[in-house]
């Protein structure tokens, strides 16, 4: 199971149906965070929960959304910590 899907599968229960929790992701990650569903990342988690909330709120509700956005960031959370350098060139990360 890819990241996107683990992310489908954790969201559904905040939506009506399975079917409108894909659209809602399908939609966050074309149109938000500009990349292929299928390529979403970890480091691609924290600005999806952000927008999980702004988005889902006006969907879902705010409360709803905040947990969404929270279950996300937990995700993220217990995944291994962001590396300090980057792999490739060995050079410092620019945030």
């Amino acid at each position: 199971m890819n990241l996107y899907q683990t992310v489908l599968e954790s969201i559904t229960p905040f939506f009506a149906s399975q079917v409108a929790a894909e659209q809602f992701l399908l939609r966050q990650c074309e149109f938000h965070l500009k990349i292929d569903p299928q390529r979403l990342g970890a480091h691609d988690l924290v600005n999806l929960s952000k927008w999980a909330m702004v988005s889902g709120g006006l969907l879902i509700g705010k409360e709803k959304a905040e947990a969404m956005s929270e279950k996300i960031l937990t995700m993220r959370r217990v995944m291994s910590t962001v590396p300090l350098r980057d792999r490739m060139s060995g050079g410092d990360f620019q945030m």
